[in-house]
């Protein structure tokens, strides 16, 4: 056991045998707070999309954000990322691709479970990620492919360059793999507590 000073503090030779039990683990409001705010973001987003992106007559129109980089594009993404499994048959894809959503979303609340407290970069990410699996599980359940409005491309090198049309789920994923990215990289591992 950790011995005192006699002002009370404990040595900090000490202070590494800590027990299990008294880590500060990340706690699940903040993960279901943020990964509640993706989703609803990303289904409100999509909403507007389909409303405001689709012509009475079922054809997308184009709503120019930044001429030649960024607009509004209402797609219909059958595929996953990359168009990945967006020919295979339907049955396919819809037995696939909701039990990988679904296997994912208990796999980052048993991860987001065992972050200590101090793990911000991995405690911000894995809401991230979280929500925007759901908001695109939500999609193949009720539509039986995930809505994608956002597209960005630009002409360079001789030609017109597309970036595969996305949506705010996709961001959420991006951008919450990037940061655990970075956690793996720069935020040094402790291991496991030393015994008593």
């Amino acid at each position: 056991m950790a011995m005192k000073t006699a002002l009370g503090k404990v040595a900090p030779h000490m202070k590494a045998n800590v027990p299990a039990s008294t880590i500060r683990r990340a706690r699940f409001p903040f993960l279901i707070l943020l990964a509640a705010f993706v989703a609803v973001s990303d289904l409100a987003s999509k909403a507007w999309a389909q409303a405001r992106l689709e012509t009475p007559e079922g054809y997308p129109r184009v709503v120019d954000v930044l001429p030649g980089w960024f607009d509004f594009s209402l797609a219909r993404n059958r595929g996953g990322a990359w168009s990945f499994l967006h020919d295979a048959p339907e049955r396919v894809r819809m037995a696939f691709f909701p039990t990988v959503s679904a296997i994912a979303i208990v796999v980052i609340v048993v991860a987001y479970r065992r972050l200590r407290h101090d793990q911000w970069l991995a405690k911000i990410a894995l809401p991230l990620v979280l929500g925007g699996a759901i908001g695109n599980l939500v999609d193949r359940l009720r539509y039986g492919f995930v809505i994608d409005f956002l597209h960005a491309y630009g002409t360079f090198a001789g030609g017109t360059h597309h970036f595969p049309t996305f949506n705010i789920a996709d961001v959420g994923i991006t951008v919450g793999s990037v940061l655990l990215a970075l956690e793996s990289i720069f935020v040094a591992d402790p291991g496991p507590p030393p015994n008593d």
